[in-house]
C-alpha cells in the first residue's frame, strides 16, 4: 500500500470521526395552547442551562447542540408549566409541547355593613387582589381594613 493511499485513508477516517463526534444540531421547542393549538408567544424555555423566550410562532431555537439528552422546562403566566427531554441524535429536532391554561373563576363580592339588625350595601368600598398568593384586602373609609387569605 502506498504512502499516499494510507494518508488519504487516515484523513478520511479522521474527518468522519470528527464529524460524528462533534456534530451539532439545532433544537426547536414549539409551545402551543393545549385548548386552541395557538402558538404561545413569550413563554420561557430553559434547555441546557440556557433560557430563551418563544417568538411570534411559539418557537424557542437552541443552536449548535451536540448529540445527547437535554431536559427542558417551559413556563409562562396563566398556564401550567411543562417539561420534557429532547434527544439529539445527529440532526435537528423539533419538540412540540402543549400547555394547559390555568382555570380561572369569576369572584363576586357583596360588601355590606352588618353592625345593626339590617345589612345595607356599602358604596365605594374597594377590594384589592394580590396576584399569586390569593390574598384579598377590603377597605372602606372609616372602618378597619380586613385581609382574607
Amino acid at each position: 500500500m502506498s504512502m499516499k493511499r494510507i494518508t488519504t485513508t487516515w484523513i478520511t477516517s479522521l474527518l468522519l470521526f470528527a464529524t460524528s463526534v462533534f456534530a451539532q444540531s439545532d433544537v426547536t421547542v414549539h409551545v402551543t395552547d393545549a385548548g386552541t393549538a395557538s402558538a404561545i408567544i413569550g413563554a420561557s424555555v430553559e434547555l441546557n442551562s440556557t433560557m430563551l423566550p418563544t417568538d411570534g410562532n411559539g418557537d424557542a431555537v437552541f443552536v449548535a447542540l451536540v448529540d445527547g439528552s437535554y431536559p427542558y422546562t417551559v413556563t409562562v403566566n396563566c398556564y401550567e408549566s411543562g417539561s420534557g427531554t429532547v434527544v439529539v441524535a445527529g440532526g435537528n429536532v423539533i419538540e412540540n409541547i402543549a400547555l394547559t391554561e390555568l382555570t380561572m373563576a369569576t369572584v363576586f363580592w357583596n360588601v355590606a355593613e352588618t353592625s345593626s339588625m339590617n345589612s345595607f350595601p356599602v358604596a365605594a368600598a374597594s377590594i384589592s387582589m394580590t396576584n399569586g398568593n390569593n390574598s384579598y384586602t377590603l377597605a372602606y373609609g372609616g372602618f378597619d381594613n380586613f385581609m382574607f387569605e
